[in-house]
């Protein structure tokens, strides 16, 4: 079983917290549970918070976690390695593009300097390309999972999107509560 998890949408400027959401799914891509937590945006509470979907009452049939990048809520940076630690889960981050890691760092120095130290080695995993059946490519780092073994679950996990079902149905779900539908590219 899959946990897909996403942020929803947020305003910089207004909202102190953002939603995350968790689409629990299997491989044949049926929807076991969704889960929602909020988070402080450009605060330090992502990783616990996505712990504490694996200590719901559904997280025993968690297998994997999948995430939509390694920044929520603007610099709220997940550590994959402290969450997999946690959770005994593996863990794998996507993106559609390369991670600019000299924009990243840019935008941390600018927005929250004091976590250039903390974010340097959550940023340091090897990306890798990650080809999908739908002729889409991925980029992905992990950490319990080898990168052979989380390309072949992402390559089943993927129908036709560029992202993992679970991940994409987490983001339709965030847009759905703050804009009331869902909808662009997830």
């Amino acid at each position: 079983m899959v946990l897909g998890v996403d942020d929803g949408p947020f305003n910089r400027r207004l909202d102190t917290k953002s939603l995350i959401i968790g689409t629990m799914m299997r491989l044949d891509f049926r929807i076991e549970a969704i889960l929602t937590r909020e988070i402080v945006v450009d605060g330090e509470d992502v990783t616990p918070v996505i712990a504490s979907m694996v200590d719901s009452k559904h997280g025993q049939e968690i297998d994997l976690i999948v995430t939509n990048g390694v920044t929520f809520a603007g610099m709220n940076i997940l550590d994959i390695d402290s969450l997999n630690e946690k959770t005994g889960v593996p863990v794998i981050s996507v993106s559609r593009r390369i991670p600019d890691l000299v924009a990243m760092r840019l935008a941390i120095e600018k927005h929250s300097p004091q976590k250039l130290d903390q974010v340097a080695s959550r940023l340091s995993h090897e990306t890798f390309a990650v080809e999908l059946n739908s002729n889409n490519k991925i980029y992905a780092n992990c950490t319990g999972i080898s990168a052979v073994d989380a390309t072949l679950v992402l390559r089943r996990s993927c129908l036709n999107g560029k992202v993992p079902e679970a991940v994409r149905i987490s983001h339709m779900i965030g847009s759905a509560i703050k804009f009331g539908e869902s909808g662009g590219k997830a």
